[in-house]
C-alpha cells in the first residue's frame, strides 16, 4: 500500500510540475480480452462502452487515472511500428509499475479519426489477457 501511495505521489508531483508537457486523454471505452490457446484467438471477456477515465501521458511513462491507478512504463529502445492500412502504431516492452509486472503496451492511431487504442497485454504462464482503452486527445 505505501508502494502504490508513493508511486501515486511520483506521479502527481510530476503531472503538477511539468503540465505543459504532459498529455491528457479521456477514455470513453475499455475492453477485457483473454487469450484462447486452442482458437489462437482473443475471446472478449468483458466491454464497457460508458467510461470516463483520464490517461495522462509523460515522456515514457503513461498513467491511468481510474478507481485503480495503473502506471506504465515504456522501454523507448523496444519501440518497433506495427500496423497496415487500417491503423499505424507503435509496440514497447514495458513495466506495470505497481506490481512491477512485465508487459506489452501497444498504442495505435486509427488513421482518419481521431481515436486512438491503447492495449496491454500480459502474458503469465497461466493466462495471457489484453486489456484495451479507446480514446481521444482532450489536453
Amino acid at each position: 500500500m505505501k508502494k502504490l501511495i508513493l508511486v501515486l505521489a511520483a506521479i502527481l508531483s510530476f503531472t503538477c510540475i511539468n503540465a505543459q508537457e504532459s498529455k491528457v486523454y479521456r477514455i470513453s471505452q475499455t475492453e477485457w480480452y483473454l487469450y484462447n490457446e486452442v482458437t489462437k484467438k482473443w475471446d472478449l471477456q468483458t466491454q464497457n462502452k460508458n467510461t470516463s477515465i483520464d490517461l495522462v501521458s509523460y515522456k515514457n511513462v503513461i498513467n491511468i487515472q481510474a478507481k485503480t491507478p495503473t502506471l506504465y512504463r515504456l522501454d523507448e529502445t523496444s519501440k518497433r511500428e506495427i500496423g497496415g492500412d487500417e491503423y499505424r502504431g507503435y509496440r514497447y516492452d514495458a513495466i506495470e509499475c505497481v506490481n512491477m509486472e512485465k508487459c506489452t503496451v501497444d498504442i495505435v492511431v486509427m488513421p482518419g479519426t481521431e481515436i486512438f487504442l491503447l492495449s496491454v497485454i500480459t502474458d503469465k504462464e497461466d493466462f495471457k489477457a489484453n486489456l484495451r482503452f479507446y480514446g481521444k486527445f482532450v489536453q
